[in-house]
Order: C-alpha cells, then sequence, then structure tokens
C-alpha cells in the first residue's frame, strides 16, 4: 500500500472501531475498572490500529524498525525522564484544584485519586500518539510539505475527538469540563509525543 493509502485505511478504521466495538462496553460505569473498559478500546484505537497496519504492510520486520524509530533509547536524555513526569505531576496538581473549588469532587472521588492520575497518564496520549503522531503524519510528509501534513493530520485528529465534546454524560462537554482538562490534556502527551518524534518527523 501507498503511504497515502495506509492512511486511508487508517481513518476509516480509527473513525469505525470504537462506534462498532461501543455496544459491547459498559454503558453506564459503576466503578473504576468498569469507566477504565467503557474508553480504553477507543483510547487506544489508534496505536492497535497502527500496530495492525505496520504489520500488515511490513511485516514483523518492518513493525520491528519502525518502533525502533520511533521508542528507541540509544538518544534519551533528561528531557524524555522530565516529559515522563510532568503529566503526573501537572494532572495530579489540576485535579487538586478541580477538588478544592468543588468542580470535581462528584466526577473524582478522593477515593480514587491515584487511580485516575494513573489512567489520565498512561492512557490518552500513549494510546493516540503512536497512530497519529508516529504513523500518519511520518507517511503525509512523504507526499507533501511538513506544515501541510501537520494540518492535515491535525484536522482529521480534532474530528475524531469531537464526539467527546458531544455525548451529555460526557465531563468534556462545554459547561461540564472541569480545570483538570486543558492544562493535563496537554502536558499527558508530552512524553509519547518525544517518542513517537524522535525518529525525525
Amino acid at each position: 500500500m501507498t503511504p497515502f493509502t495506509q492512511v486511508a485505511v487508517f481513518v476509516v478504521l480509527v473513525f469505525a472501531v470504537p462506534w462498532l466495538v461501543a455496544p459491547w462496553l459498559p454503558q453506564q460505569p459503576q466503578g473504576t475498572w468498569e469507566l477504565i473498559l467503557s474508553y480504553l478500546p477507543g483510547v487506544w484505537a489508534p496505536t492497535v490500529i497502527a500496530l495492525v497496519l505496520m504489520t500488515v504492510t511490513g511485516g514483523l520486520t518492518g513493525l520491528s524498525k519502525e518502533l525502533s524509530q520511533r521508542f528507541g533509547v540509544a538518544s534519551w536524555n533528561v528531557w524524555f525522564l522530565v516529559a515522563a513526569i510532568i503529566p503526573a505531576l501537572v494532572t495530579g496538581a489540576a485535579l487538586s484544584i478541580a477538588r478544592a473549588t468543588g468542580d470535581g469532587q462528584s466526577f473524582i472521588p478522593a477515593s480514587v485519586f491515584g487511580t485516575v492520575v494513573l489512567n489520565a497518564v498512561s492512557t490518552g496520549a500513549v494510546g493516540e500518539e503512536l497512530g497519529w503522531r508516529g504513523f500518519v503524519l511520518s507517511r503525509l510528509d512523504q507526499r507533501m510539505s511538513l506544515r501541510a501534513a501537520a494540518t492535515s493530520m491535525a484536522a482529521l485528529w480534532a474530528l475524531w475527538h469531537l464526539p467527546i465534546f458531544l455525548f451529555p454524560d460526557s465531563p468534556t462537554r462545554p459547561g461540564r469540563s472541569s480545570p483538570r482538562c486543558s492544562p493535563s490534556w496537554h502536558s499527558d502527551s508530552s512524553w509519547p509525543r518525544c517518542s513517537t518524534l524522535r525518529g525525525g518527523r
């Protein structure tokens, strides 16, 4: 498959899979693990689909080569360590502020505070970056300028996120988001962003 064809297949699958698996997921999660199960398939869809397509198009050798380019540790330095620590610190601080102001108390009980921080750091961005930045961007910029490739990727990525702002029970719906959302969402992606981009672009 050409790079554009790979991107097209990725986009179709990444938009379709979360909706296809949704009926089999907990619809009204009661506990922490049910909550994780309710969103994990959708959150990790980009990475899982990217890994499958890497294997289909390049075999295990191609998969290993691409992953080594994205996650090789030979040139890691202190900034990768900083990028790994910042998400937990920022998420914890944002959650603390949200609870202190009363905004996050009903949505995030104190008993699951640590679990929420761990989930925020290890799910969202980790499940998305390899797919969008590591797979889509690296293929788009083979056929267009980096600016055009990044803009195209960002538009598709934003469109993929749109439904979470529309569901009535979503904590990210306008008017319901707590102070936790913006700073921690951006910080959560700092480590995977550094990792998936270390191969060059």
